[in-house]
């Protein structure tokens, strides 16, 4: 299939039955040419970064709204534009690929259409975008509830978290300190011609300068590195574990944080709990690969008493399901597919979990919360209720020098070249 019929479709799926971009793009990847899957990817994750700037600039372009039952043929005008702004193709190649998809995409009456909108952009595009100016959504290519959200929470450091969000992830790895160390993993990379330098903040950590296919990496297939971003590395150490401590790993998949903690103290007897089957397969395909064997258990961590054998825990990690608005350059469909309304319901999903887990932790025991979002609904403000309501319960400062010290916890920002958006808080059992 042709890379741009092929995003069209993936996006399609994105943007009206609202599914993520991973699964579209891993249901329709295998009939793309292995030659066309980089620019199918750059395409994918590129118009999602900037869906709501060409959005707008497409508005201005058409007399009228298209249908909803024309949504591919929006598509194909939005892959149009984006391939004019931001990609290297000549501008009448921009356009005649467009023109031929169309066809592909049995509208032969649009190509006109198509033909005209293209055009008319290549001759007008400075004037359309002095138009936006002032609109925060064309500037920051975010949702207007996004964007007064995160500059509500965070007015001084909101335009770079918001731009920050609009450029790619680096690729960084967790070396597997069992087998090989930073210095010497690092300098295996550098014998290849692979750029690399080692995290700041996680001791285990290493960002590449350039992205690569993970089975290529030295020592990948037998387990010397894994792909992990460096602020979802900070949790083993945070947990303050010791040896032959009992921990849960509640909410595990896709599992990083479980390999790491039994590589970081191997004699750990860990429970990973999942409440997806289909997760939980792909997390035994790392365990394999890492030569590690923690006892993973299906279950809702808001049901213990469907999973739970009643042996109580040292410590808990509660890596809950959140917004994931701290890894939207990993995954910008996010800006689509989360609605405003979620986050409240998040926010009581979390506080659940947490009262859910306390029965499990042993006196003098330590539970570690952690998201991926950068919004206070869901970090230290679920913190600040579970703690108010429990007598038993106090806070363990994290004293760090990475995040931004907060009510309750630390907040990670995402950062260009660095770490993920990424919050925790360390409680204590009395």
């Amino acid at each position: 299939m042709d890379a741009r019929l092929a995003t069209i479709k993936s996006l399609h799926r994105v943007i009206r039955d609202q599914q993520s971009l991973t699964t579209a793009m891993q249901d329709i990847a295998p009939s793309i040419r292995d030659e066309q899957k980089p620019i199918y990817q750059q395409m994918n994750y590129g118009l999602l970064r900037h869906y709501y700037s060409l959005d707008l600039m497409l508005s201005k372009l058409l007399k009228k709204p298209l249908a909803n039952q024309h949504a591919d043929l929006k598509i194909l005008l939005l892959l149009g534009l984006y391939q004019i702004e931001y990609m290297n193709i000549p501008l009448h190649a921009c356009v005649d690929e467009a023109v031929n998809t169309a066809r592909l995409l049995g509208k032969n009456w649009a190509t006109g259409l198509v033909n005209g909108v293209l055009r008319q952009y290549i001759r007008q595009r400075e004037n359309i975008a002095a138009q936006f100016t002032e609109n925060a959504v064309f500037q920051f290519d975010h949702p207007n509830w996004l964007i007064k959200k995160i500059q509500h929470a965070w007015p001084n450091q909101a335009e770079s978290i918001l731009r920050t969000n609009n450029q790619q992830a680096p690729m960084t790895l967790r070396v597997n300190s069992i087998l090989v160390s930073r210095p010497d993993y690092i300098a295996e990379l550098r014998s290849r011609n692979i750029k690399a330098l080692p995290c700041q903040f996680s001791a285990c950590g290493i960002t590449l300068d350039s992205a690569q296919d993970a089975t290529s990496l030295p020592g990948f297939e037998d387990g010397y590195v894994s792909i992990q971003d460096e602020a979802s590395q900070l949790a083993a150490d945070i947990l303050k574990l010791q040896h032959n401590q009992s921990v849960l790993d509640a909410c595990a998949a896709p599992g990083g944080k479980s390999c790491h903690i039994l590589e970081f103290m191997p004699d750990i007897d860990l429970v990973s709990l999942e409440l997806d089957e289909q997760r939980i397969n792909r997390m035994d395909d790392n365990m394999v690969r890492l030569g590690l064997s923690p006892n993973i258990v299906l279950g809702d961590a808001r049901q213990p008493d469907k999973w739970w054998t009643g042996k109580q825990f040292d410590r808990i990690l509660l890596d809950a399901p959140c917004s994931a608005t701290g890894i939207i350059r990993r995954h910008p469909d996010i800006k689509l597919l989360r609605k405003e309304s979620d986050i409240d319901k998040l926010a009581l999903q979390q506080l659940t979990l947490l009262e859910s887990l306390w029965p499990l932790l042993k006196r003098d025991g330590i539970l570690v919360y952690s998201t991926c979002s950068i919004l206070p609904e869901e970090n230290y403000q679920p913190i600040h209720i579970f703690l108010s309501q429990t007598p038993d319960a106090s806070e363990l400062s994290i004293e760090a020098n990475w995040g931004l010290k907060t009510q309750h916890g630390r907040q990670l920002f995402p950062i260009k070249h660095g770490h993920d958006g990424f919050y925790y808080a360390r409680l204590h059992k009395n």
